[in-house]
């Protein structure tokens, strides 16, 4: 880099003085709020199928439960999948070009799940939603990487996955509700119309790095965050990021916490209300809502404590303790049945600790050089959407094993001894991401 970049730049932000200053301030704000819609989008996909569950069961005459959890689960393996592949698109074409086509991939995937007129449709749709929201996550990571200090990192992505959660809350009782009004199909169409907005508003106001912003150094800018990287030399880097044990570890961390989460707000968390509590869908969406506000505080929470304290394991450490202690609740208190009204304080710590494996990629990300940010974020951010795969149709499995063949309406019910009897492998898990985070090497340098 140039005498010019080294005046203007310290670790990505302008030096105090810089005239410059308040406009980079203002534009990594913009950018960070165009961002965390994007993430939004993720979120409300992710957990949508919740409120819809029964309507699929009828309309397209599914008789295993395994097959709700996989419809919800190709999202997972399609995440999981692309996140190596994100690392590497983002560390050679840069986010603003990732996140945009992502979205878009994604408003395609809404529409098709919306319109579709079979379960292979219902299949293709999701698979074509997880592949376009499966970049935005490592495109973050690595947009705030360069336009924010390291202490800050966890912070803001904390801010940023409490914003984006917000469509967690979206995908509870107001589409409940929106889909009583005018039925799942249009719902998801609405949806597609509004991440077509994201991908415009992602075009036009991210950009990959502070010195994009100064037309001056605009040669010196494209080479530092669009040069692309040789194949042996990213084979290499995944090659060292792969034969680090403490990356494993963390991946099974995320794998043992986000997984049981997911199974319980994304697929199984109504039904569970609608047939063990008799809740209406409605009702039994604004529980889960209270797992949304969770997320939204815990993610914050996590981010803006271990960026404070200086240390990611201590913190991860006291959130995977308390995740256990929730599952411990939904498995014994009372025999699996708790008293309805402690169920909301149950979701929302099921949700506050829950996405603590938000702090995985980024521990991972600390662990490496600032040029292979979006790989080694990337794959950190594997294990949760391994986990989250696995556990949707292992918690519908579980839920089969001990059917008593009730059916009513064309909907199979399950009783509370089946509920506990799945909620019981979530507390294994559990117990396993503490072990597995004990063992971690702290990542943040101080």
């Amino acid at each position: 880099m140039g005498k010019t970049s080294e005046r203007f730049f310290v670790n990505g932000e302008p030096k105090a003085g810089n005239s410059d200053e308040h406009a980079l301030k203002t534009r990594k704000w913009a950018i960070w709020l165009v961002l965390s819609l994007a993430y939004l989008i993720v979120y409300f996909q992710r957990v949508s199928p919740a409120v819809i569950v029964d309507k699929l069961f009828v309309e397209f005459q599914i008789e295993a439960a395994a097959t709700v959890g996989s419809l919800a689960a190709i999202y997972f393996y399609a995440y999981f999948l692309m996140q190596i592949p994100a690392g590497i698109l983002n560390d050679t074409l840069g986010p603003r070009k990732v996140v945009t086509a992502g979205v878009l991939t994604a408003t395609a995937g809404s529409v098709w799940f919306g319109a579709a007129g079979s379960v292979t449709g219902l299949f293709a749709g999701r698979l074509l939603v997880g592949l376009g929201v499966s970049v935005i996550f490592v495109s973050l990571i690595k947009a705030y990487s360069a336009w924010f200090r390291p202490s800050e990192l966890g912070t803001v992505l904390g801010l940023t996955v409490s914003v984006g959660n917000l469509g967690g809350i979206l995908a509870a009782s107001p589409l409940a509700g929106l889909v009583d009004l005018i039925g799942w199909r249009h719902a998801f169409l609405t949806v597609g119309l509004f991440s077509l907005f994201v991908a415009a508003l992602s075009w036009f106001v991210v950009r990959n790095g502070p010195r994009e912003v100064f037309p001056a150094d605009s040669g010196a800018s494209a080479r530092a965050t669009c040069q692309a990287a040789s194949w042996i030399l990213t084979l290499k880097n995944i090659a060292v990021i792969v034969r680090n044990r403490h990356v494993w570890l963390a991946l099974a961390a995320s794998f043992c916490i986000y997984g049981p989460f997911m199974a319980l707000v994304g697929v199984w968390g109504v039904p569970y209300l609608m047939q063990v509590y008799s809740l209406g869908r409605t009702e039994a969406a604004t529980v889960i809502l209270m797992a949304s506000l969770g997320v939204m505080l815990g993610t914050f929470g996590v981010g803006f404590i271990s960026d404070r304290v200086g240390s990611r394991k201590k913190v991860y450490l006291a959130f995977a303790l308390a995740n256990v202690l929730v599952w411990a609740a939904l498995v014994w208190w009372n025999q699996g049945m708790p008293p309805l009204k402690s169920l909301y304080f149950l979701y929302f710590m099921v949700g506050f600790c829950g996405n603590a494996c938000m702090l995985t990629p980024v521990i991972v990300k600390e662990y490496y050089p600032l040029n292979v940010a979006g790989l080694a974020s990337g794959i950190g951010n594997v294990g949760g959407f391994v986990g989250s795969a696995f556990m949707q149709p292992f918690f519908g499995f579980l839920l089969d094993m001990n059917w008593d063949g009730a059916v009513s309406g064309g909907v199979k019910l399950y009783s509370q001894q089946d509920f506990q009897f799945a909620f019981g492998s979530c507390f294994l898990f559990g117990c396993l991401a503490v072990i597995a985070v004990s063992l971690l090497r702290e990542s943040l340098q101080k």
